[in-house]
């Protein structure tokens, strides 16, 4: 299976159940594995991995979902997450889409997740 065809498998979850791949299986992924690899990928920078470790640390996320990381369609300059992976001011289906392929490019490293993945979305 390839980052495409995860893809593809997430969003015929979404199709198939009516409803987000990530608010119902995300708590498979954990937060400190996805984000530690985003980090080493790029996709965060090292002062906003800063920022959730010590808010993590604290307990002060506003959540520990996977979508709350991942995709944030509320951030407003100094509103919203500042360290979700993807951010925008409003939904924008390009930047969800941006948001799948990173999803994708994690699970399809993550041999493990890879593997729960597959067995989650039979």
């Amino acid at each position: 299976m390839n980052k495409d065809q995860i893809v593809e498998r997430i969003q015929g979850y979404e199709e198939k159940h009516g409803e987000s791949f990530v608010d119902h299986l995300g708590y498979i992924f954990p937060a400190q594995i996805l984000m530690s690899w985003a980090l080493g990928k790029g996709y965060l920078k090292p002062e906003q991995f800063e920022k959730w470790v010590i808010d993590f640390r604290k307990n002060e996320l506003e959540a520990e979902d996977m979508n709350y990381f991942l995709y944030d369609d509320e951030y407003e300059d100094e509103d919203g997450v500042h360290y979700a992976l993807i951010r925008s001011s409003t939904f924008i289906e390009e930047k969800q889409q941006e948001a799948f392929n990173i999803l994708a490019e994690f699970i399809f490293e993550t041999k493990v997740y890879l593997k729960e993945f597959l067995e989650e979305t039979k």
